[in-house]
This record gives structure tokens, C-alpha cells and sequence, in this order.
């Protein structure tokens, strides 16, 4: 199948068309002209690009005054290798924020805050809970440790923590261990008769 030839147009084919300028206006004509303002994308006697200015804050009326924030770092011990590949979840005064293990820094406004971190697997673990007062401009540091297992609770405070449900795991794994050397010793006895 062919195409159809072209028909002449205006233009002559394989010609440029050229396009009119863009009319100019004077100054007193009433269209806007960048007087007094740097154009957006041009550039300012330093270098630098120009950028607007940010808008100072606006109170809404009959709205609370803000806060002075301070900082909580929550230290989130051990890593997806020796806790859970999933990292816990904390909620202070009731909000989820985000966090993974290792030190996890987060702005908060003055006042008591009450915190509560927990594991997920199959179902929620490693509980543990506390309040701290942050004051304005304070650092308040707290460190969290997640259970070696799904039936022990976790352990929060203002020092490093110890894991808990070490003597349970241990049990469950020497448990393991005695099982498998029991088949083998069954299966040895069983092969010599």
C-alpha cells in the first residue's frame, strides 16, 4: 500500500517556517513588565538564582500559640539480624511515628509524652512504655530493647536495656539440639539390630 503524494500547502515543503516575534509593549500600555522584580529563573548580582523570598508564618486566630520543641532520641538496640525484620513501632501520646533500629532522632514539642514501643510479627511483642518531660530546646535520650522472642516483653528506660527472653530462646534451642541428637541416637540403635 502506498501513501497518497502530499498536497502543497502554504509552505513550500522542506522549507523553515518562520513564526512572528512575540509582540513588545511599552511600559505605559498597562500589560505587566517585570519592573522592580527579578525575573523567575534569572539570576542575581551574586550568582545566585534568584528565589522568593519565604512568607513569614501566619497565626490563625483563636489558635494555640506554638511550642518551643525539644528532641527525643530513641536508641532502637540490636538490628534486623539479631531482633526482627520488621522494625518496632513507637507511638507517642497515642501517634505512630516512624522508626528503625539504631538511633533515632525526633523533634517534639515541649511537655510529658508518653511513649510505647512494640514489636510485630505475627501478632504484637516486646510491649514496653514510659513517660518523659521534654523542655524547650532539651535532649532527652532513651533506649529500647526488643525480646529474643514473641512471649517476652521489652525494656525501655533512660540507660541501655537488657534484651529479654534470653533463657527461653536458649531452652527452645538446646531443646532443638537434644531432639535432633535423640533421632540420630534412635536411628543408629534402630540400624544395628
Amino acid at each position: 500500500m502506498t501513501q497518497p503524494p502530499m498536497q502543497p500547502g502554504p509552505y513550500p515543503p522542506g522549507q523553515p517556517q518562520h513564526y512572528p516575534a512575540p509582540p513588545t509593549y511599552p511600559a505605559s500600555s498597562g500589560h505587566p513588565q517585570w519592573q522592580g522584580y527579578p525575573r523567575p529563573g534569572s539570576v542575581e548580582p551574586d550568582g545566585n538564582a534568584y528565589t522568593m523570598p519565604a512568607a513569614p508564618p501566619m497565626a490563625v486566630p483563636g489558635a494555640p500559640a506554638p511550642q518551643a520543641l525539644g528532641t527525643l532520641v530513641l536508641n532502637v538496640q540490636g538490628s534486623v539480624l539479631t531482633q526482627s525484620f520488621v522494625p518496632p513501632t513507637l507511638t507517642i501520646n497515642g501517634n505512630p511515628v516512624r522508626i528503625g533500629y539504631g538511633r533515632n532522632v525526633i523533634p517534639c514539642p515541649s511537655g510529658r509524652h508518653h511513649l510505647q514501643v512494640h514489636m510485630q510479627w505475627m501478632r504484637q511483642y516486646g510491649q514496653a512504655a514510659m513517660d518523659v518531660n521534654i523542655a524547650p530546646g532539651q535532649t532527652v535520650e532513651v533506649f529500647y530493647a526488643g525480646p529474643y522472642n514473641q512471649f517476652s516483653t521489652g525494656a525501655i528506660g533512660f540507660q541501655q536495656q537488657r534484651h529479654g527472653g534470653a533463657g527461653l530462646l536458649v531452652g527452645i534451642l538446646v531443646g532443638s539440639l537434644a531432639l535432633v541428637m535423640l533421632i540420630v541416637l534412635f536411628g543408629l540403635v534402630a540400624a544395628s539390630f
